[in-house]
C-alpha cells in the first residue's frame, strides 16, 4: 500500500515548493493537528519548523499517540519537547559543522561527509546513534580526523520506523543556501524514502539561489573576461555597501554603540543605493544567516 506526504508548514517553505516543482504528491496543512488527523494509514507526515530559529516546534503527546495508532511515519523539526526526550534551550552552533555519522543515507552520502547548514541553531538532546551530528571537525568535504568526543545530534531516529527528529531546520536548504547541493539532494531523498518506504521517490532537483555562472566542463564565451569585470563593478551597487542617507541614522547609532566592529543588516534588494558621497562600508560578512542574508561591517573604507 502506497502512502502520501502530509506537510505542516507555510506556503513559503523551501521543501514544500521543491516537492511541488518535482511533482511529488503532497498535501499542505497549517497546523500539526490537521496534518495528523487528515493523514491516512501509511502516510508520511512532515512537521516543519517555519518559526526557526526564534520559535521551536510544539506537538502534543495526544497527537503523537494518534500518529502511532494510525501507523504514520513522522519527521519533526526543531522540537522543544517530545515524550521520553529532554531537549535543552536552543543554541547557535559556534565552530561546529554538520557531519554524516551513520550509513543511513547510503554510499552517495557516507559517514564523515561534511554538510553546510547556514546559521545553524539546534535544540540539544541526548540520542543513540544519530545519523547527522554537529561537531568541531577538520576537513573541507570530509571530517579527516573523524568525530570528536563531543557531538550534538542534528538528525536521529528515537523510534525506528516511526519517528525521525531534526534538532534544527533542515527544510530551509534553498533560502539558507545549504551546501553542497548534491549532498542535500541525497539527504532529502533518503528522508522522503524513509517517510514513504512503499513509494518510488524520484531524486529532487532545484536551482540554487547562488550558483556558478558556468559548469565545470562548459566552454566559456569569448566575452567572459569583460563580462566578469562589468558584473564585478555592478556588484558594488547591488551590494548596498555604498551608504545611503536613509541608513545614516542606523549607521551612526551602531557606530556610537559598539565602534567600528558593529554590524548592520543587509537592506532588501529594492532599497536605494548610495552615490558614494557618504562612503562605502567595508564588506558583507562571509557568515550566512538562517534566512540566507549576510550582515555588513559598518567600517567605512576609502581604499575600496
Amino acid at each position: 500500500m502506497k502512502g502520501r506526504l502530509k506537510v505542516c508548514c507555510t506556503l513559503k517553505n523551501d521543501l514544500l515548493n521543491v516537492l511541488r516543482e518535482n511533482n511529488i504528491p503532497c498535501d499542505r496543512y497549517g497546523t500539526v493537528k490537521e496534518a495528523i488527523q487528515k493523514a491516512n494509514d501509511k502516510d508520511g507526515v512532515l512537521i516543519l519548523a517555519d518559526g526557526y530559529p526564534e520559535k521551536t516546534t510544539k506537538i502534543s503527546s495526544l497527537l503523537l499517540k494518534l500518529a502511532k495508532k494510525k501507523k504514520l511515519r513522522l519527521y519533526i523539526e526543531y522540537p522543544s519537547r517530545l515524550p521520553g526526550l529532554k531537549f535543552g534551550k536552543p543554541r547557535k552552533a559556534d565552530v561546529e559543522r554538520a557531519v554524516i555519522a551513520t550509513d543511513f543515507f547510503g554510499r552517495s552520502l557516507s559517514p564523515m561527509r561534511i554538510l553546510s547548514i547556514s546559521g545553524l541553531y539546534f535544540t540539544p538532546v541526548s540520542a543513540t546513534r544519530p545519523h547527522v551530528v554537529a561537531a568541531r571537525v577538520a576537513g573541507f568535504d570530509t571530517a579527516v580526523f573523524g568525530l570528536p568526543k563531543e557531538t550534538f545530534p542534528i538528525l536521529f531516529e528515537p523510534r525506528p520506523g516511526e519517528l525521525l527528529v531534526a534538532t534544527g531546520q533542515l527544510s530551509r536548504f534553498l533560502t539558507g543556501r545549504y551546501a553542497p547541493q548534491d549532498a542535500w539532494q541525497t539527504l532529502w531523498h533518503r528522508i522522503l524514502c524513509w517517510l514513504l518506504p512503499a513509494n518510488s521517490i524520484p531524486k529532487l532537483h532545484w536551482t540554487p539561489m547562488v550558483k556558478p555562472s558556468y559548469g565545470a566542463k562548459q566552454h566559456l564565451p569569448s566575452n567572459t573576461e569583460i563580462t566578469a569585470v562589468e558584473r564585478g563593478a555592478d556588484w558594488f551597487l547591488r551590494s548596498k555597501l555604498l551608504l545611503h542617507p536613509s541608513r545614516l541614522r542606523d549607521f551612526k547609532a551602531a557606530l556610537k554603540k559598539t565602534g567600528n566592529d558593529s554590524l548592520l543588516q543587509t537592506p532588501p534588494p529594492d532599497a536605494p543605493v548610495g552615490d558614494g558621497s557618504l562612503g562605502i562600508m567595508e564588506a558583507p560578512l562571509s557568515i550566512i544567516q538562517p534566512d540566507g542574508s549576510q550582515l555588513q561591517s559598518i567600517a567605512l573604507r576609502g581604499d575600496c
